[in-house]
């Protein structure tokens, strides 16, 4: 059966990537996207809403789909403070996850990170932590949970630490534990648009690297 999705974060490094799948899977009728800036893409799948996220109760009825997939993230330095990291990590996704939930979606697909605690003492993981239990408790048939470690892929912008870091990560990669291994945004794009497809048999499940798609 054909399924209707809609995107967060689609012009990311892993939802760029997821956004291209999607629209090349036909399995998957229709794309929808929520975003702060266009993408200049034009297919026939695909339906493009750019808003101001403090702004969206105007745009309810937009938030309609069998499944949704949250690939929207920033960093404390792209963010700029906590509050702002907050809003774009836990704030706006969990505010469109539970629309597009109560405008009858099943399913939903989310790009956390390894070490996502609600508890944790680091502010990043907390946030991320926060998101998924906040979302499991929304009762989707089905709640994937990615964690990736490091992700390897080429952003727009460039982060000297980041990219430091995978060049050392793709070295020592035989040493890291598994589910601490760098992982691709293509992978991580490919098992999205995979489970976007497929049922997992679980009401919630969370996938680290040896789950992902390579």
């Amino acid at each position: 059966m054909s399924k209707s999705v809609l995107l967060i974060g689609a012009t990311g490094l892993v939802g760029s990537l997821t956004l291209q799948k999607l629209l090349h899977d036909e399995n998957i009728n229709e794309v929808r996207i929520i975003t702060r800036k266009e993408t200049g893409i034009v297919h026939e799948k695909l339906k493009e809403l750019v808003v101001d996220f403090e702004l969206m109760k105007p745009f309810k009825a937009f938030m309609q789909c069998d499944v949704i997939i949250n690939c929207m993230g920033s960093t404390m330095k792209k963010a700029g403070s906590k509050d702002l990291f907050e809003r774009y990590d836990y704030f706006y996704p969990y505010q469109i996850a539970t629309r597009c939930k109560k405008n009858g979606a099943t399913k939903m697909i989310l790009l956390s990170a390894i070490g996502a605690k609600k508890n944790s003492s680091f502010f990043y993981n907390k946030i991320k932590g926060r998101l998924e239990e906040d979302c499991e408790e929304l009762g989707f048939d089905e709640l994937i949970i990615l964690q990736p470690s490091l992700l390897l892929g080429q952003r727009e912008e460039v982060r000297f630490a980041e990219h430091t870091a995978q060049k050392l990560a793709a070295f020592l990669s035989p040493l890291i534990p598994s589910k601490y291994k760098p992982v691709s945004a293509e992978s991580l794009a490919k098992t999205m648009v995979h489970y976007a497809v497929n049922t997992s048999g679980h009401s919630v499940q969370r996938l680290t690297y040896d789950h992902f798609l390579m």
